[in-house]
């Protein structure tokens, strides 16, 4: 008798219904995890020195802000130089409500504290009652506030810079040298005979013979610039 053999199809699982093995499907992930890190790699296969590069534009807004402080603060410097200027040549000033301090300090931030001004003819720093503004705008007319920074300079410098207080040293031509010691003296005679306060490097001897070697030497480069420091004296009330 013969046996007829019958054969079941088997049907292939629907969730395999692609070609790809399991291996194919890991490649593919590998695959898509190069391609997220290929943007590191330049066109020609090396590192992008750019990629992990620091964003250098973010310091920006800080730089910003602290060039606007410095230039905010050189501005008050400026305006409160400009501000005593005013005052010196003006002589707008209370005597009532003016604090006789005696000593401007060692520094023209001191000084400025303390309510002192820059005396050009002193070439110092003083307190209010040392300053005799009629003989300062009178000695401002006749000189111009000529003030160097330096030996070899050849444009000077304006007072209202020379008044913010940033040289510790000038440098001034014979004349001026002169001319402060007629202008001290004058001074000095008007304390004395008003009673009123005077600076300490015109009372002291230094100064005074200072003055007399100048007028003794007759010769000399009058254009040639000489060195002067910017002092910050005493202030005594003559009595």
């Amino acid at each position: 008798m013969n046996s007829r053999t019958s054969y079941v199809r088997l049907e292939e699982p629907s969730g395999l219904g692609s070609s790809r093995s399991s291996v194919d499907v890991g490649n593919a992930g590998l695959l898509a995890q190069e391609e997220k890190t290929f943007p590191l790699l330049d066109k020609n296969g090396e590192l992008d020195s750019q990629a992990d590069a620091p964003d250098r534009r973010a310091p920006s807004g800080f730089f910003r802000k602290l060039l606007q402080v410095v230039t905010f603060l050189l501005f008050i410097v400026a305006l409160s130089a400009a501000y005593d200027l005013y005052r010196v040549s003006t002589g707008s000033l209370s005597s009532n409500n003016a604090s006789f301090s005696g000593v401007c300090g060692s520094d023209s931030v001191t000084a400025r504290f303390r309510g002192c001004m820059f005396d050009p003819i002193s070439i110092a720093w003083l307190p209010q009652e040392c300053h005799d503004f009629d003989l300062t705008r009178e000695f401002l007319e006749l000189e111009k506030g000529q003030f160097w920074t330096k030996a070899g300079a050849v444009e000077p410098i304006s007072l209202a810079n020379v008044m913010q207080g940033r040289h510790s040293s000038l440098f001034v031509r014979k004349s001026y040298l002169r001319n402060h010691c007629i202008f001290a003296w004058r001074k000095c005679h008007g304390a004395v005979k008003n009673g009123t306060a005077l600076d300490g490097y015109t009372i002291e001897r230094n100064g005074l013979m200072e003055c007399e070697t100048l007028f003794q030497d007759s010769e000399g480069d009058e254009e040639g610039l000489h060195q002067v420091a910017v002092r910050f004296p005493t202030c005594i009330l003559l009595l």
